[in-house]
């Protein structure tokens, strides 16, 4: 139970989260993340961990979508970890990188889900307190996979876990969500945004220690692939609920 509500059963790896308000956005850091606001989200399901290399094989042979492409040459090891169009058995555990928005929004569509809306993804990360981290407001160093080498098994910090027991929110990769990236409400001006770019949200693995905020916002094109941009997926619940 969380917020008092009576929690829906989630699928398999996943966890729900409560209809209801929640602090989102700071007036403290970036003028991407102003202003600090109550939203109010209904209720839905989220991954408890980012999409791994593992589950992106199955979606890759049953679909034969193209696997995820190199962006080093020649590949690093941590970073580029399918080689030639394959996934090393080493790797499966970790979180699927170097796929584009299309990519994670298809794999997204095949699982029968879908990418988190923004407000959905930073609710699951910081809960209806409005705390700066997954796990409280102040940074603990070695809570979360940020200025690491490469991105970690998922579940592998157990303290960067959010208050619905969402894990790597904080760091090991940053994940796509649905929305376009905008100004939010009474922001600063249109200018300093991209219109083209899709949000990506949550810490990596090669972040500065105290720069993973719940609220931390960035932007990129949905074209791009990097060696620290994964996802993880959403449900809405059953119409009736």
């Amino acid at each position: 139970m969380n917020g008092g509500t009576v929690e829906e059963a989630p699928p398999p790896g996943m966890v729900y989260v409560s209809a209801g308000f929640f602090i989102m956005g700071s007036d403290e850091d970036t003028d991407a993340e102003r202003p600090r606001r109550e939203v109010f989200v209904e209720a839905f399901f989220i991954d408890k961990y980012e999409v791994t290399n593992a589950q992106y094989l199955k979606f890759v042979r049953a679909t034969r979508h193209a696997p995820p492409a190199a962006t080093e040459e020649p590949p690093i090891p941590g970073h580029n970890l399918w080689m030639q169009g394959k996934a090393p058995k080493e790797v499966m555990d970790l979180p699927v990188v170097n796929v584009t928005w299309e990519d994670a929004a298809a794999y997204a569509a095949w699982a029968g889900k879908r990418l988190p809306n923004e407000a959905e993804w930073e609710k699951a990360a910081r809960g209806t307190d409005g705390r700066r981290y997954p796990w409280g407001n102040e940074f603990v160093k070695g809570c979360c996979n940020v200025e690491g080498k490469g991105a970690a098994r998922v579940g592998s910090s157990p303290h960067d876990k959010s208050p619905f027991d969402c894990f790597d929110m904080a760091g090991n990769v940053a994940e796509w969500t649905a929305d376009w990236f905008k100004p939010y409400p009474r922001g600063p001006d249109d200018t300093l945004y991209w219109e083209d770019c899709k949000v990506i949200r949550g810490g990596a693995w090669d972040y500065l220690v105290n720069s993973p905020r719940c609220a931390k916002r960035l932007a990129a094109n949905p074209k791009v692939r990097s060696n620290y941009f994964g996802f993880r997926c959403a449900q809405s619940l059953p119409t009736g609920r």
